[in-house]
């Protein structure tokens, strides 16, 4: 069984009720619009665009492993707060 944490990342326990993520779907609206003007440019050089196609495959790669560590390192902070704020109202 995957942990909670897991389950909210993989988006089988939504979030986006408690978290506005408007302004970051902007951003790769325009970085994708970006990349889809390169790839169009690229289309008379097949190797550039080839090189580009896997470059774009690895920082995806890299980028989700990220995500997903910085995510889980954020929820884990976040209970440690929480814990140790019930810890200070079970002792008051």
């Amino acid at each position: 069984m995957n942990s909670i944490i897991d389950e909210i990342y993989d988006g089988r326990l939504s979030y986006e009720k408690i978290i506005k993520i408007s302004e970051n779907q902007k951003i790769v609206h325009k970085a994708l619009q970006t990349e889809d003007a390169l790839r169009e440019k690229l289309k008379s050089a097949p190797e550039l665009l080839e090189l580009f196609e896997k470059y774009v495959d690895k920082m995806g790669r890299a980028n989700s492993v990220n995500y997903q560590s910085f995510y889980a390192t954020g929820v884990r902070i976040g209970l440690l707060l929480g814990m140790d704020a019930a810890k200070l109202t079970l002792e008051d």
